[in-house]
């Protein structure tokens, strides 16, 4: 999938209208059909276990969009990541409530305005016929923004709504894989950075402990948040 620049970082090149769309705390997902078969790709291009149940509504809005990738959030909610995250890697008794909330069309050659366009009409009409669909798929096409002061309305909204934050994108916005686009921003006031982790291991309480490296190649170590049953939950997922 595409990835995003941060929005306090990129304020400069933000392009009025833009549209700000929610951002939920799930995990980005591109969904790519080949022939009768879908496939389920993460951000870093690791392949997800098939989900049964979201498969046909899948195929049918990519019949009726003419396009056979399409990036979405798998998001269950009320559920803390690290389960979404569980159900979406090794399915469990969470994973049939997994939900798939497309946010763009994975077409390198239409701007962001006419992917949402598309993505807005096909929602408005499985919403007129009620379609079944619509109870595992959702449809994060957001609002237009007229200037920062609008942008920051729009977060607060969904920050009341207990959402990870919003994206910023511009209407011009070309879809490019696995590219940090100029031209989308996410915005979350929390501070975040990736790092790769190079070992675990756990303290007395059976608690992860990540060991994390910079980019300078600098080795420090981290403890993930989280109850205690959910972060012994995370040392099983690793072993």
């Amino acid at each position: 999938p595409m990835k995003v620049k941060s929005y306090q970082d990129q304020i400069n090149n933000v392009k009025f209208p833009c549209i700000s769309t929610e951002k939920l705390n799930g995990v980005n997902a591109m969904f790519k059909r080949t022939a009768d078969s879908i496939t389920i790709y993460s951000r870093g291009g690791e392949v997800y276990p098939a989900i049964p149940h979201l498969e046909q509504p899948l195929h049918d809005i990519m019949d009726e969009l003419g396009h056979n990738e399409l990036n979405a959030e798998l998001y269950i909610h009320g559920e803390h990541l690290q389960d979404i995250q569980s159900a979406v890697k090794k399915p469990n008794k969470l994973s049939p409530r997994l939900t798939a909330h497309i946010f763009d069309i994975a077409d390198s050659d239409e701007t962001y305005e006419c992917r949402r366009d598309k993505l807005k009409s096909i929602y408005s009409t499985l919403e007129s016929i009620d379609h079944i669909s619509l109870k595992y798929i959702g449809f994060l096409t957001g609002v237009e923004c007229h200037s920062h002061e609008q942008i920051e309305l729009h977060y607060n909204q969904c920050m009341d709504r207990k959402l990870e934050g919003t994206v910023i994108k511009n209407l011009s916005a070309l879809y490019q894989h696995n590219v940090r686009s100029s031209d989308m921003f996410k915005y979350k006031k929390t501070q975040d950075a990736e790092y790769q982790i190079v070992d675990c291991e756990t303290d007395k309480n059976g608690h992860p402990v990540f060991h994390c490296i910079t980019p300078e190649g600098k080795v420090f170590k981290v403890k993930p948040k989280g109850t205690d049953k959910e972060r012994k939950d995370i040392i099983s997922n690793f072993e």
